[in-house]
């Protein structure tokens, strides 16, 4: 116990006094009060602010609530000693404690799990409330501070240094400017305010020396507010800073520009060869050059070169004939020496006058003449025929694909259907000309006798790829084939037309398929319309775990088994669901615990098989017999008791008439088969088929009373074959094609062959017969489920049910699809109808066991549990076919 009241929020100063009146009910402890006949206990503490709250009295801790700032204490001012908050320090957010001893528990700000202070300005009076950048969170507002108290544009301020708004809102200073005491002002650094320049220091700015827009030129600087050159002894001349003693554009003063060959030295513009004579402002040599020949200004005449300072002709082939040079080899006026002149139209060659490449000098007409003429072809006089050109000396037709024909007396092209490639070659009916040969105008055609023209083969329905090829009615030619217009079309005998096989009831898939009762052809298939859908019923509603439901059809109604928290338990229906009797019945002792079971129906009763784990005993396979109402026909016989080291499924359980008598099979380590007779209480010894991790089983019966078993082992699915006796006739043969190894099995016989299915990766697998018979994927879905059933009707249908969860969902779908299973010795099965959802959305993950269906007159009754009520509960739904097929 404390002594004193430490830390408590009035400490415990005084118990509220005694007063007027009392309450209309007593409080409890640790609920408000005003006076201390508001509380049961006649003890209310002060705790501040004219508040109070019950406590209890006390005489030691342990009479007070458990917790850190709970003790027994005594006030001081009072003698009694009672249960009060002892303080531990300010207040701790989300402990549930009233640290601080205000009287309030976690009285604190909380924003997003975090502490915040009053004047947090992303949290400003209440959580999310955040304050603008400029402002700060005052009393629970956002608003400008002391030092930024004015509101400019919805943003503070401060008018006595912002650059945006100094001394007032909106007025800005200009680019360089700041804002001192509520005015612009340039810097210390750059005090001139320049137009749309800003602050600059005219003592050093080159764009701006001296004042605004005084810019230096070239290589100068600003220094002091002058343009000055950088270096020492330069000179500004245009702008640049150059050495005039020096500078052959600037020799001794600006602009002052030495000639070709010149340097500038000391300010003097000079030859730089030696051997150079300057005239005027030109470097030459006087021995060479034509302008200044032996002296300046001396040209030499004409063509001539100065050579030793002495003019004369440049070539030693040239000749001086008067003044100028001349190449006596070539000049038609000095053709061979001076003063020969060639005639007129000839031209001198190699010193002697000719007429020139391809012309000749013909008298007459006493001239050069072009030996190219029709008239003087090759020579003088040689005259072409009517319509020929000369080319290259020689007469011919002018262009190359004609030729000159002495039957018309003329050059004829070549290339028509009257001389294709030769005179009078003509072409047939039809063709045309083409490089020199007759032929079709288009690759895609051919010339046809029969047609007595070119057709389009490719194209053309009476000639389709070869010419005489003629189309079947409705059919149309593409590409050289005799084809069906559409492409799902076929081209059937019996209508001499194409058919959309796609769609088309009397050749559905294909030619003469005709689809049965009342389907319909949709996408080359056989269809039924969609099942007409019953409504969901829902069968429990209790505390229990309703699981593994199981269903079997004894002509009138359906016998549902179940087990709820282990115990099995079995309900009376009718094929739409409803029950046809109201109270469901027990048939396992409530200690014992089940996992699975199987029924089945015989013509007179039900048989279950099912399984229960015993401790330290095993797992009980157990057998029962009711009649057609449920009630049992006599106890549950064990038939068979399983290591315990192996977990307790149960196995599959059928009736054969030819034997008269029940038979299970199932897995204890190994597939077992076990004949039980009519009633198990004599059964036959078991045989065991394989050893291995098998773990699910199929048992079915054919119509001789021979029995199916198939497992799985060594990833391989088997089928162990055994006779009417229970001999077993094939020890196993593989039904899955290599590397589609699966889980969970099906086993049904429909009169004529073994029908076997499994899961294996995410596809439902089928398979007819004996061997593996070209597996057949009836479902391939992302998320398949192991779990599935295949039901066999008496009209030649199969009906599929299965589980799966669908992409981007957390739970399981279950679905089902018809079968037209009368495709002989095929695994492969004609869709009746597309598939049907049983039950869709979210059933749980959890959900393991929770899918049946059974086939009924109408259709199919499923079965299922789920967890959409918080507790896996059971649900029915029944779907009617009607006359399909």
């Amino acid at each position: 116990m404390k002594h004193v009241a430490l830390l408590l929020l009035a400490a415990f100063s005084l118990l509220v006094a005694c007063s007027s009146g009392v309450s209309d009910s007593l409080r409890q402890f640790g609920e408000p009060c005003g006076i201390t006949e508001d509380c049961a206990s006649k003890l209310c503490v002060n705790i501040g602010g004219g508040n109070g709250v019950c406590t209890n009295a006390c005489v030691d801790d342990a009479a007070c609530p458990t917790g850190p700032n709970w003790a027994c204490v005594e006030p001081g001012e009072i003698s009694s000693w009672v249960c009060g908050c002892v303080g531990t320090g300010s207040e701790i957010c989300g402990d549930g404690l009233d640290n601080d001893c205000n009287g309030s528990v976690d009285d604190c700000r909380m924003c997003a799990g975090e502490t915040v202070p009053d004047n947090d300005p992303g949290h400003c009076g209440k959580c999310g409330n955040a304050c603008r950048a400029t402002e700060t969170c005052i009393a629970g507002e956002c608003g400008c501070g002391p030092k930024m108290a004015t509101v400019c544009g919805g943003d503070c301020a401060d008018l006595t240094s912002s650059a945006e708004h100094c001394g007032e809102c909106d007025k800005a200073c200009e680019p360089g400017q700041i804002c001192s005491s509520s005015a612009c002002e340039c810097p210390a650094s750059a005090r001139t305010l320049c137009p749309d320049v800003g602050c600059v220091d005219t003592a050093s700015d080159r764009e701006n020396c001296g004042g605004c827009a005084s810019p230096c030129r070239g290589e100068q600087q600003c220094e002091g507010g002058e343009c000055t050159c950088p270096e020492a002894g330069a000179t500004a001349c245009d702008g640049d800073c150059v050495d005039t003693a020096a500078n052959i554009s600037h020799c001794g003063a600006c602009n002052n520009d030495c000639g070709a060959g010149q340097s500038c030295e000391d300010g003097v513009c000079v030859c730089t060869n030696a051997a150079a004579t300057n005239c005027g402002s030109v470097c030459v040599d006087l021995n060479t050059d034509t302008d200044n020949c032996g002296r300046c200004r001396t040209t030499c005449p004409g063509g001539q070169v100065c050579q030793g300072g002495i003019c004369s002709c440049n070539s030693a082939s040239d000749t001086a004939c008067g003044n100028e040079c001349v190449d006596t080899d070539s000049d038609p006026l000095h053709c061979g020496g001076c003063r020969n002149t060639c005639k007129q139209g000839e031209s001198c060659s190699s010193g002697s006058c000719t007429c020139g490449a391809g012309r000749g000098w013909c008298n007459p007409p006493g001239e050069c003449v072009d030996l190219g003429d029709v008239s003087n072809c090759g020579a003088c006089g040689n005259s072409c025929r009517s319509g020929e050109v000369c080319s290259a000396g020689a007469c011919g037709c002018a262009n190359s694909s004609e030729q000159w024909c002495s039957g018309m007396d003329d050059c004829v092209p070549l290339n028509t259907t009257q001389n294709c490639g030769g005179c009078g070659n003509t072409c047939q009916n039809g063709e045309v000309c083409l490089s020199g040969s007759c032929r079709c105008a288009s690759l895609s055609e051919q010339w046809c006798a029969t047609a007595n023209t070119c057709v389009d083969t490719q194209g053309d329905r009476s000639h389709c790829g070869a010419c005489g090829n003629v189309c079947r009615s409705g059919e149309v030619c593409l590409a050289g084939s005799c084809r069906c217009p559409n492409g799902g079309d076929e081209w059937c005998a019996a209508t001499n037309d194409c058919v959309d096989v796609s769609s088309n009831e009397s050749h559905c898939g294909r030619c003469d398929r005709q689809c049965p009762g009342t389907t319909t052809c949709t996408s080359g298939e056989c269809e039924c319309p969609p099942p007409t859908s019953g409504t969901e019923l829902r069968l429990t509603s209790n505390s229990g775990e309703d699981r593994h439901p199981r269903l079997a059809f004894n002509g009138t109604h359906v016998g549902l088994t179940y087990r709820s928290d282990g115990i099995l338990h079995f309900a009376l229906l009718n094929p739409d669901g409803t029950r046809a009797a109201a109270v469901d019945r027990q048939l396992s002792d409530p200690t014992d615990q089940g996992s699975h079971q199987e029924i089945v129906w015989t013509g007179s009763e039900f048989g279950i098989w099912y399984a229960f784990s015993v401790p330290f005993v095993g797992c009980e396979q157990r057998f029962l017999r009711l009649d057609p109402t449920g009630a049992p026909n006599a106890p549950p016989v064990t038939v068979a008791t399983l290591n315990p080291l192996f977990s307790c499924p149960s196995g599959k359980l059928t009736w054969s008439d030819a034997y008269q008598g029940y038979a299970a099979a199932y897995w204890a380590g190994a597939a077992a088969f076990h004949r039980l007779g009519a009633d198990a209480t004599s059964p036959e010894p078991p045989v065991q088929v394989a050893v291995g991790n098998i773990g699910s089983v199929g048992f079915a019966v054919d119509a001789l009373g021979g029995w199916g078993l198939v497992y799985f082992e060594s990833n391989e699915h088997r089928l162990a074959l055994f006779d009417a006796t229970g001999s077993q006739t094939v020890p196993h043969t593989v039904l899955n094609d290599p590397g589609r190894w699966g889980s969970q099995t099906e086993l049904h016989d429909d009169g004529v062959e073994w029908l076997s299915s499994w899961v294996t990766g995410q596809d439902l697998i089928f398979n007819r017969g004996t061997m593996a018979n070209g597996n057949f994927t009836l479902v391939s879905r992302t998320g398949m489920d192991s779990r599935h059933h295949m039901r066999v009707a008496g009209d030649g249908t199969l009906t599929f049910a299965w589980r799966h969860r669908p992409a981007g969902m957390s739970g399981n779908s279950f679905e089902m699809q018809r079968f037209n299973a009368s495709a002989g010795a095929s695994s492969v099965l004609d869709p009746l109808s597309a598939p049907v959802s049983i039950v869709s959305g979210t059933l749980p993950t959890t959900e393991r066991d929770g899918t049946s269906v059974v086939i009924t007159p109408t259709g199919l009754l499923a079965a299922w549990t789920d967890e959409r009520f918080g507790q896996r509960e059971l649900f029915v739904r029944a779907f009617d076919f009607g006359a399909c097929p």
